[in-house]
Parts: C-alpha cells; sequence; structure tokens
C-alpha cells in the first residue's frame, strides 16, 4: 500500500514540473488581457467635441411635436439637469417629453463629421437638429440602455446658434432619459471609435472569464475531486456570457437587440446561484438548505420571460428582483467570517473581493436606477474578484501539494524510523543471538551431560535478558512516534509525587508548594522518575540524592545529586549520557526512553559535572498554582445525606495500579 502511495506521489509531483510551465503561459496571457483592457480604455485627446451636458436643458412635459422647431422658445420652461433619471418628470406627463438645449457651433473649428453622441437613454428617443429628425431609438424598434450615435448632415447647422430637441418616452417603472454620458455634438469617427474602444475593453474583460473558466474546467476534469474548480468554471463561463449579451461585438454576431437583452437577464438569474455554489464548496460549507428552491425559482424566471417576450417587463421584473443580489452576496460574507474565524487564508481572499463586489453591486443598482450619476466599477469589481479567486484557488492547489509531500515525508520519516529500529535491534540483539548460536554449536559436539546442562542454563539466561531488551526496544518506537501525550490529567502534584517516588530506593526531599497543580500525563511522569532513579549507570554510584524543588515560575524540577568515591566514574557517565552512549551499549535504549518521555512532557533533561565530583541530572516540568478555591475541600451540607466522592483516590488507585505494573516489569527485566 505504501509502495502504491510513494509511486503515485512520485507522479503527481512529475505532473506538477509538468504543468508549472503552462501555468507561468496562463498567468503571462492574464496579466496581458488585463493590460490589453486598461490601455484600451484610453481617452483620444485634442478633438473637438461640443459638451451638452450640464443643468441649463429645458423640459415640457406635453408631448408637442411643434417643440422640435427652433423658432418655438423654451425660454420659460423648466430646466433639468444631464445626465440624469428624470423618470418622476416623466409620469408627470401626458406620455412623453420634451428636452431642449441651444449650442452655439462654429464650422470652421470643428473638425470632421459632426454627430449627436448620447449615453444610455431610457427607453424610446427623437433627436432634432433645428426643426429635423436625425435619428431615433439608436435605428431599431427597442434600443433601450444603449449609447447613441446620430450624424448631422451638414446642412442642418449653421454658424452661431443651433437647438438640439430631444423628444423622451418611456414605459420603463423607475428608469427615464438620458442616464449616463457623453452628452455632446462629437466628431461621427471619433464617437465610434470611443465607442469601439470601450467595447474592446469589455471584450477583453470577456475573454478573461472565458478563459479562466475553460481553465477551470479543464483542471476539474482532471482532478474530479475539485468541486470548486468545477463550481467556479460554471460561474466564469456563465458571467462570461453574461458580459458579452450587453457588449456592442454580439451584433457581428446575430443583430437582435431582443435576443441578447434575454440573454443577458437569463443569465443574470442565474449568476447568483453559481456564485453561491461556488463560495459554499470552496469554503468546504454543505448546499444551501433551499439552494433546489432557488435553482428552480431562477429558472421559472427565465421560462416566464420566454413567454412574455416584452423587454419593458424584463427590465421592471429584474428592477424589483436586484433585492435578492445584497442578499446572496451578504449570504456569502457571512459564510466567509466564520471561515475568517477558523483563520482559513482562503476566506481572508475570498473576504477582500466580496466586500468590493458587494459595494460595486450597490453601486450599478443606484445607476441602473438613474438614482446616482457616477461611473459603473462592476466589471472591475468582478475581475479583481476573479483574480483574487484565481490566487486562491491555486494557494489552495498548493497547500494540497504540500500536505502530499508532507505526507510522503512521514513515510520517508516512517522507513527512517522503521530502520533505526531495525539497527537498534541488530545492534542489541545480534551479539547475544550468535552467543546462543555458539552455545548450540558447541552443544551438539559435546557428549558430557554436565557441560549441556551448563549450556542450556546459559542459553535460558541469555534468553531471560533479550525479553527485557526488546520490551526496551518496543518502548523506544512508542515513544519516536509520539507527537504528544495521548493524555493529561492534573493532581496536585505533591500527593502525586509521594506516591510515585518509591521510599526504599532513594533519599528525596520535596521542597513545593503544597498547593501547585501538574497538569501532564501520569503514566509518562511515573515512567520517567521511576527509569531516572533505576537507571543502571547511576545505581553504581555510592550516593544518590533526590530533591524536587520549585523556580520562580512554578515550574517543578527534578535534580538527582549523584555521588561517586572516583570522580572518573562521574565524569564517564557525564560524557556517556552527554554522547548518548554507543548504539552498543544496552543503556543506549533505555536512556533514549527517557529521553523521548522528556520531549513528549515538553520537559528540559539536562546534565551538569559540579566540583568534578557530583552528577546533577535535572528534569524540570511544567506546573501551575492552584487557585486556593480548588484546594479547599467542599463541606457537606446538613442536609445533604450523601457522602461526597473523593476524587483523589481514583488517580491514586491508578497510579498505584501502574506502579507496581512498572515495577514488576523491572524486577523481572533485572
Amino acid at each position: 500500500m505504501k509502495s502504491i502511495f510513494l509511486n503515485l506521489n512520485q507522479k503527481i509531483i512529475s505532473n506538477f514540473k509538468i504543468k508549472k510551465l503552462f501555468n507561468l503561459k496562463l498567468y503571462f496571457i492574464l496579466y496581458f488581457l488585463v493590460f490589453l483592457a486598461s490601455n484600451c480604455g484610453s481617452k483620444v485627446t485634442n478633438v473637438d467635441i461640443i459638451d451638452l451636458s450640464g443643468e441649463d436643458w429645458s423640459i415640457s412635459l406635453s408631448d408637442n411635436i411643434e417643440y422640435a422647431l427652433p423658432e418655438i422658445s423654451h425660454s420659460a420652461w423648466e430646466t433639468v439637469n444631464l445626465p440624469d433619471n428624470i423618470n418622476s418628470q416623466v409620469k408627470q406627463s401626458n406620455g412623453a417629453v420634451w428636452l431642449r438645449k441651444n449650442f452655439e457651433y462654429n464650422v470652421d473649428n470643428f473638425k470632421g463629421n459632426p454627430s449627436v453622441y448620447l449615453g444610455k437613454i431610457f427607453e424610446k428617443d427623437q433627436v432634432y437638429i433645428n426643426g429635423v429628425l436625425i435619428g431615433e431609438n439608436g435605428g431599431r424598434e427597442v434600443n433601450f440602455g444603449r449609447h447613441r450615435i446620430y450624424p448631422i448632415p451638414h446642412t442642418l447647422l449653421i454658424n452661431g446658434e443651433n437647438t438640439i430637441a430631444i423628444r423622451i418616452y418611456s414605459t420603463l417603472s423607475g428608469s427615464a432619459g438620458i442616464i449616463s454620458e457623453p452628452i455632446a455634438i462629437a466628431p461621427f469617427d471619433y464617437a465610434w471609435e470611443q465607442e469601439w474602444r470601450f467595447a474592446n475593453k469589455e471584450f477583453i474583460y470577456v475573454s478573461f472569464f472565458f478563459f479562466i473558466g475553460i481553465f477551470y474546467i479543464l483542471n476539474y476534469l482532471k482532478m474530479p475531486d475539485t468541486k470548486e474548480y468545477r463550481s467556479f468554471s460554471i460561474f466564469a463561463l456563465t458571467y462570461c456570457v453574461y458580459e458579452f449579451s450587453r457588449n456592442e461585438y454580439r451584433f457581428n454576431v446575430y443583430n437582435n437587440f431582443l435576443f441578447f437583452k434575454f440573454l443577458e437577464y437569463a443569465t443574470l438569474f442565474f449568476i447568483p446561484y453559481q456564485f453561491l455554489r461556488f463560495v459554499e464548496e470552496f469554503l468546504k460549507f454543505k448546499k444551501f438548505k433551499y439552494s433546489k428552491l432557488y435553482f428552480l425559482l431562477s429558472s421559472s424566471f427565465v421560462l416566464l420571460f420566454a413567454v412574455v417576450q416584452k423587454p419593458q417587463f424584463w427590465y421592471a421584473f429584474v428592477g424589483y428582483w436586484d433585492f435578492q443580489l445584497p442578499v446572496t452576496l451578504g449570504y456569502t460574507i457571512y459564510l466567509t467570517i466564520i471561515r475568517i474565524r477558523e483563520k482559513i487564508i482562503g476566506a481572508y481572499i475570498q473576504g477582500i473581493g466580496l466586500l468590493y463586489i458587494f459595494y460595486a453591486i450597490i453601486k450599478q443598482i443606484l445607476i441602473e436606477r438613474g438614482i446616482a450619476n457616477i461611473e459603473s466599477s462592476l466589471e472591475t469589481s468582478v475581475l479583481f474578484y476573479f483574480f483574487l479567486m484565481t490566487i486562491a484557488l491555486r494557494l489552495q492547489f498548493l497547500f494540497v501539494k504540500r500536505k502530499i509531500q508532507k505526507r510522503y515525508d512521514q513515510l520517508r520519516e516512517a522507513d527512517t524510523l522503521r530502520d533505526k529500529i531495525f539497527r537498534h535491534m541488530e545492534m542489541m540483539i545480534s551479539k547475544p543471538l550468535k552467543h546462543m548460536h555458539a552455545i548450540l554449536a558447541e552443544l551438539e559436539i559435546s557428549k558430557d551431560q554436565k557441560v549441556k546442562k551448563e549450556k542450556i542454563h546459559e542459553i535460558e539466561s541469555i534468553q531471560s535478558t533479550l525479553q527485557p531488551l526488546m520490551d526496551d526496544i518496543i518502548e523506544l518506537s512508542r515513544l519516536e512516534v509520539m507527537k504528544e501525550v495521548p493524555f493529561k490529567a492534573a493532581v496536585p502534584f505533591v500527593d502525586f509525587i509521594k506516591e510515585v517516588i518509591p521510599d526504599d530506593s532513594i533519599t528525596y526531599s520535596i521542597k513545593v508548594e503544597s498547593d501547585t497543580i501538574i497538569e501532564n500525563s501520569l503514566e509518562l511522569i511515573n515512567s520517567i522518575v521511576i527509569r531516572l532513579i533505576d537507571f543502571p549507570s547511576i545505581q553504581d554510584f555510592t550516593h544518590n540524592d533526590l530533591i524536587v524543588t520549585q523556580d520562580l515560575r512554578g515550574n517543578i524540577h527534578f535534580r538527582f545529586l549523584l555521588f561517586h568515591s572516583n570522580p572518573k566514574v562521574a565524569v564517564k557517565v557525564y560524557n556517556d549520557l552527554q554522547n548518548n552512549i554507543s548504539l552498543e551499549d544496552t543503556n543506549s535504549i533505555k536512556w533514549q526512553i527517557i529521553k523521548q518521555i522528556a520531549r513528549l512532557l515538553e520537559g528540559k533533561l539536562e546534565l551538569k559535572i559540579i566540583k568534578r565530583k557530583y552528577l546533577r541530572i535535572d528534569l524540570g516540568l511544567t506546573a501551575i498554582q492552584a487557585p486556593a478555591s480548588e484546594l479547599t475541600p467542599i463541606k457537606e451540607s446538613k442536609t445533604n445525606l450523601k457522602q461526597p466522592k473523593h476524587p483523589k483516590s481514583e488517580w491514586r488507585d491508578e497510579l498505584k495500579t501502574i506502579y507496581t505494573n512498572f515495577r514488576s516489569k523491572l524486577s523481572k527485566k533485572k
């Protein structure tokens, strides 16, 4: 199984290397598209334009065709500011309103063929220059929400004062008039150049979304478990269709405004759902409880639009349905905040993008309703979000790669540990086994029964020494694999340690505050203290003392002070322990066990020679001062007839059992 995993890991790593060049190409293309988009928005300078926007537009709420004539005075009319939403004035009218303004024109100063260049108009328009109709509805029966470019015949404009009159008619709920800039007399070529420049910029965005969608759907086909890739690609492709259905290039594909307006609204219904699905799968949340209902509801609206083919109805319906966009986005922000609290990096990146989109959507709704005359930032915010999420998904991919690499390292570590264990076993057991093999060979040759009995007794003696050695090797292997202690318990330290230290093995004194609490693995603390007391090299010393002290931080120290009449013995043991002892020495395994236990207990094990006579072994463990309330016994009330349970008896009984078993094992080893 492990070999299969290792082979799979090698294949994945090789695939990462193969894809590296492709990923570099991907990022180059994305940055190139953004570069093009940013440069396509640059403005042409040194062009003569007569700006007609401002607060001096005259408005009449009555519908009279004579208002197109320049000789009709509009000086007594009310004035409005354009661009602006004049829906309130249209509602007060009898169906249409007239907008008029005078402007100065000088043929010598104006270069190029003149045209009327207008921003988004809702819903229908008729434009007159000096009483002559030059264009209506952008050349289409239904064409609301688009810019207008109407060429002006040279014979219409005169040097000096000219009159422009615009008849606005709108049945749309909430929008009427010229909503956005420009409102100007501009050269015809310049106007179309600006329109196509803007269309090119938007088309680059469309290409970017399309490329992202295709890229992640291909990645999903290679890695079906990455559902967030699938949802992100569908979201990107849906948004790509939405943007294309609003781009001027759409008429080069199919010259039908009604079809693309339907496609725009249809995708607009599905974008929030696809966006919600992506966020849920990216942040690893379960599907929203009413997700299917949300999808069916959006689908039913699309079917309704297909049956009722009235763009005015579509516009009004979408206007009321806009309320669900901030709700959906707000829910995704809520999900993101949950993951941010869990300190997930992808959630932080997601949160930045969502906040920008939330701001852009609110602003876009205000613009579409004509409430605010500000520049839209919806495309920019979505582009920014897609960039952020591309980074987030790539980071997620790298995290998966890191996990695989970590698992691979763990397997290699397990192999190293296994080799170390086998090396321990070979070093420790090979000699006794060779000795036993030699004795068995002598047994086969020898005919003396007395010698055979001695040899058999010798084999049994060697075998009895191998069992505790194997136990130590297994224990060392277990401890080396452990990353942390399996179970921690908090007990009063003084009571606990009195139960641990055997009275007949070592002289000791405890200088620790009575309210000190030790919170760690009681089994391992018991094990390391007993192992230190019974360590063979320590047993060789003529005088052993254990002082249990407490430092200023409250931490516990087990300080073994060992004395030998021969100072060279103390120095030799110190050097052996510092150098981890030769692997051929059985004490090495025992000392390695002590060091591993100290590691798991997060303790500090130090050795020091004092005056070249004494060897000090210091084991430091973290402890805490218990509040007085925890140490004060609870008095039994007179009304309570039940005797309270004594918690100390439980751990003491358990500790005695552990201690008895441990001492019996050590005695068998000896």
